[in-house]
Formats: structure tokens, C-alpha cells, sequence
């Protein structure tokens, strides 16, 4: 696939026009990107507990930096539940050991 054919498909997965501009695609990752944040603040009691979660969301990427981290330990403590969705929504959990961790 070229540039140009992969730029068009990406346009038509953002809801972009085909010759959308890199400005064009920017705004678009950032909205969707402010709207995961937003849905997460919203559906994940873990994220809603949050004192440190910024109130306004994010107009540059450089705004991330406002947004706390998430840590292994709040990982593995898991208190409030991390999840966004209900456990009836979820089809299937996949726990596999990486290289990349330790603990649980």
C-alpha cells in the first residue's frame, strides 16, 4: 500500500476527507484521543477517584503531561477496579507472563 492509499484510509477511519492535511489528521487524533480520556474518567471507577486527573482535557499533546501516571502498583492493587466496563461486557480475559514485568 502506498503513502498515499494508507493517508486515505486513515482519512476514511477518522471520518477525514481524502486529502485530509497532517493538520487535519493531528485534530482528529486529539479529539479521539481527549474522548478515550473522557470515557475513561467517565465509565472507570478507578479513573473517577483520580485527585490528580486534569479537568480540562487535553488540547495539545504536550497537555498529556498533566495526566498522571498509572503505576504497576495501582495495577496490582486494582482498588477502586481499573475496568471501563461492566463484567458482563467482557468477553475474554487473556493473562500471559511477559518478559517485561514482575509480580502479578
Amino acid at each position: 500500500m502506498s503513502i498515499a492509499a494508507l493517508d486515505a484510509a486513515m482519512a476514511a477511519r477518522l471520518g477525514l476527507p481524502a486529502e485530509a492535511s497532517r493538520d487535519d489528521f493531528a485534530r482528529a487524533r486529539l479529539a479521539r484521543l481527549a474522548a478515550t480520556l473522557a470515557a475513561a474518567r467517565t465509565e472507570s471507577p478507578f479513573y473517577r477517584a483520580r485527585r490528580d486527573w486534569p479537568e480540562r482535557p487535553p488540547e495539545s499533546l504536550a497537555d498529556l503531561a498533566r495526566y498522571p501516571f498509572t503505576t504497576p502498583e495501582d495495577l496490582v492493587r486494582a482498588d477502586p477496579p481499573l475496568a471501563a466496563v461492566s463484567g458482563g461486557a467482557v468477553e475474554r480475559i487473556v493473562t500471559l507472563p511477559t518478559s517485561g514485568t514482575t509480580g502479578a
